[in-house]
């Protein structure tokens, strides 16, 4: 389904469902999205405590892999900043819909920003994953 297919829906004209959809959307961005990242954020916040105690270390490494392992431990933090590159990444063109020469600087301006901290920190643990995402 694409918007071609359903062309009676007009974007904030009432009626046509367009505030439903918005009201949808807006409460799955609250119910999966953000709840998500704000244990991401947790997670990264409790990590230097948590791995100085030896008993719960192992639990919680294998509990938030995906966020921690990829990274040297210097930068233990890096999941969740590659968390907010998406995140911010994706909410470009949802706050700025019809300003498409604004859509293409904050998006310069963030992308940039996040290969500037990137390539400042070097968070892979392998020299050329470093280059390669930089």
């Amino acid at each position: 389904a694409s918007v071609s297919s359903y062309p009676s829906v007009l974007c904030f004209q009432s009626g046509s469902g367009h505030f439903t959809m918005i009201g949808i959307g807006a409460l799955t961005f609250v119910l999966v999205p953000l709840p998500f990242l704000a244990l991401a954020v947790v997670a990264t916040r409790m990590y230097p405590t948590v791995m100085n105690r030896e008993r719960d270390s192992l639990l919680f490494l294998n509990m938030l892999r995906f966020l921690f392992v990829k990274f040297n431990p210097s930068a233990y933090y890096y999941g969740t900043v590659m968390l907010m590159r998406s995140l911010s990444v994706c909410m470009v063109p949802v706050i700025f819909q019809d300003q498409s020469s604004t859509q293409v600087v904050v998006m310069i301006l963030s992308i940039l920003s996040f290969l500037l901290m990137q390539q400042t920190i070097r968070p892979w643990r392998k020299r050329t994953t470093n280059m390669a995402d930089g």
